[in-house]
């Protein structure tokens, strides 16, 4: 505090240039904040490395690669293919992996590689339709959740009607549909618990 007020006073009076003050004044929050900002360091540098995503576009396809994927998109007709760059499929083509290896790697991607799970969430609806959860390995198989944990999902309590459960899916699904911005695991949860539902009231 004694610093910066006799800083500002030899700025007043003109024996040194005002900039020289402010950088002299700033000096110990400057000197206080360095440990703060080393330490963040490598957390940001880790943030850059796990978003950083590379365009290359050129007369018929555009190549991205993200942290885990490297994805080729036919300028034509709008396809996908691809290939893992990291992780346990690294180097396999996203072709040669099953449903299943695929939603491993969607999990991968999730946690890892935002700007990957969305791709690779482009890629399943190409290579299996717009449904592509209901095929994949657990996530359809009623042993998934109990018709309890079914209701607690929907929000319903036992005993609800049919009426009941189609209107609390449908509340939830418009929320979280993927199409309008939301998230494709839940979404294919909310259909199964549905599904459980519909099936006790049948």
């Amino acid at each position: 505090m004694v610093l910066g007020a006799a800083l500002i006073l030899l700025a007043v009076t003109g024996r040194i240039h005002w900039l020289g003050a402010l950088f002299g004044a700033l000096l110990p929050l400057m000197r206080n904040a360095l440990p703060l900002l080393i330490g963040l360091l490598p957390k940001l540098q880790k943030h850059i490395h796990n978003n950083k995503v590379t365009i290359n576009t050129a007369h018929d396809h555009t190549e991205i690669s993200t942290r885990l994927l490297k994805i080729i998109i036919n300028n034509e007709n709008q396809q996908l293919q691809g290939e893992v760059l990291a992780g346990p499929f690294a180097s396999v083509s996203l072709n040669a992996l099953s449903l299943e290896q695929l939603q491993s790697l969607l999990s991968d991607c999730q946690q890892q590689d935002n700007d990957g799970y969305t791709l690779l969430i482009r890629y399943l609806r190409q290579r299996f339709g717009d449904h592509w959860q209901q095929h994949a390995t657990g996530t359809t198989h009623s042993g998934d959740f109990s018709v309890a944990e079914a209701y607690q999902i929907l929000g319903l309590t036992p005993g609800a009607s049919t009426e009941s459960i189609n209107s609390a899916h449908k509340k939830l699904i418009q929320k979280l549909h993927p199409d309008r911005g939301g998230n494709d695991y839940l979404a294919a949860k909310i259909n199964r618990a549905k599904d459980i539902l519909l099936a006790q009231v049948g």
